[in-house]
């Protein structure tokens, strides 16, 4: 992070594209959430957790990898706009919903332990699980990105995923 601080373009554009799950993050937290359903209102959200990211960066410590960090952003910013739809509306913050605190908190842990158990995978198996989850992208757009066929992807995809069930089973278990 220190690269981006710096001005450092080529941190700037990979910070930028490992920010990209903002987006899926927040209209996820939204539905589960029950709060700030309409688009235009997650679109600010995320311009929101963008905002705050980019001011905060130099507090970044780097415990935990940077989409563990961004996700108590979004949690955060959408506990930040559903009080300023509440306040809009006229109702009192007891009329809204309570923010779900114990499965955030619980999401962020089992965000720590996917995190800490993609150690046990390949580069290529790890590269191939944080493009699909955390940029979204299909097997196809994968393949495009890596230079794999699709198949590949698929393999290394359910081969990582095995993995990673295996790992976190057996932490669960020791």
């Amino acid at each position: 992070m220190l690269r981006v601080l710096a001005g450092d373009a080529s941190a700037i554009d990979e910070l930028a594209s490992r920010l990209s799950c903002v987006r899926r993050i927040v209209r996820s937290l939204a539905m589960r959430m029950g709060r700030c359903a309409g688009e235009h209102t997650r679109e600010d959200v995320v311009q929101d957790v963008m905002m705050t990211v980019w001011r905060r960066l130099a507090d970044y410590r780097g415990d935990a990898k940077l989409e563990t960090w961004v996700f108590r952003v979004c949690v955060l910013q959408l506990q930040n706009a559903s009080r300023r739809e509440a306040t809009r509306r006229g109702l009192a913050l007891t009329d809204i919903e309570p923010p779900v605190v114990e499965s955030e908190v619980h999401a962020i842990e089992c965000i720590d332990q996917v995190q800490n158990a993609m150690r046990y995978l390949t580069s290529t198996e790890a590269e191939v699980v944080e493009l699909k989850h955390y940029s979204g992208m299909t097997f196809e757009e994968i393949g495009a990105e890596t230079s794999l066929s699709p198949n590949t992807v698929k393999t290394r995809y359910y081969r990582a995923i095995g993995t990673l069930r295996r790992v976190l089973i057996s932490r669960a278990a020791g």
